[in-house]
């Protein structure tokens, strides 16, 4: 066992418990470890993409993401994890009217999740990591977020694989393991 899966093979409900409630200090203390412009962004950011981008999607008649909210997500995406500059390039270079149409009908696909994913990939710079992160924000039940260190927790997933078949192996693994700690299956 690598120290990425401790965690993940960890059967306690407190623990995962304890771990998520400090997610917030584990951003500061990134954001504070980050230099420049970085450092400010990512607690507006990930405050952003955990509160205010759930709420404006799920506040609509029919889900989905305007072209500045994917546009920001992508720069929340980035700023916490691996900077790619044309990535954001490219997602800015797609339409606001393919960007509703695409979001809105990968929310309508669920809960299959395989085809929303898809769905997304047609968008610039959306892969499905990226598509992951989408649904997530409108979605929490029915997706799981692609993060790297999220993947590489996750025992027989490394290398990480920036494809649908990666993301749903990882997805059935993260849903399997919520299952049994919810339950209480490990007690």
């Amino acid at each position: 066992m690598t120290g990425h899966e401790i965690l993940y093979n960890c059967k306690n409900p407190t623990v995962w418990r304890s771990i998520f409630a400090v997610y917030g200090d584990v951003v500061e203390a990134k954001a504070m470890a980050s230099k420049g412009k970085k450092a400010s962004k990512l607690i507006a950011l990930d405050k952003w993409y955990q509160e205010a981008l759930p709420e404006a999607v799920c506040s609509r008649k029919e889900k989905f993401l305007t072209h500045a909210e994917l546009v920001q997500l992508m720069e929340w995406k980035l700023t916490r994890g691996k900077f790619r500059p044309t990535l954001q390039q490219m997602v800015m270079s797609n339409s606001r009217e393919s960007v509703e149409a695409c979001t809105r009908k990968a929310f309508k696909l669920l809960p299959d999740v395989s085809a929303a994913i898809t769905e997304l990939s047609k968008l610039k710079a959306v892969g499905p990591a990226t598509a992951s992160a989408v649904l997530v924000a409108g979605a929490p039940q029915e997706a799981a977020f692609m993060a790297d260190e999220a993947v590489e927790s996750v025992p027989g997933l490394v290398p990480i694989k920036y494809t649908l078949k990666h993301y749903i192996l990882y997805l059935h693994k993260v849903r399997e393991r919520a299952t049994q700690l919810n339950n209480g299956k490990f007690l």
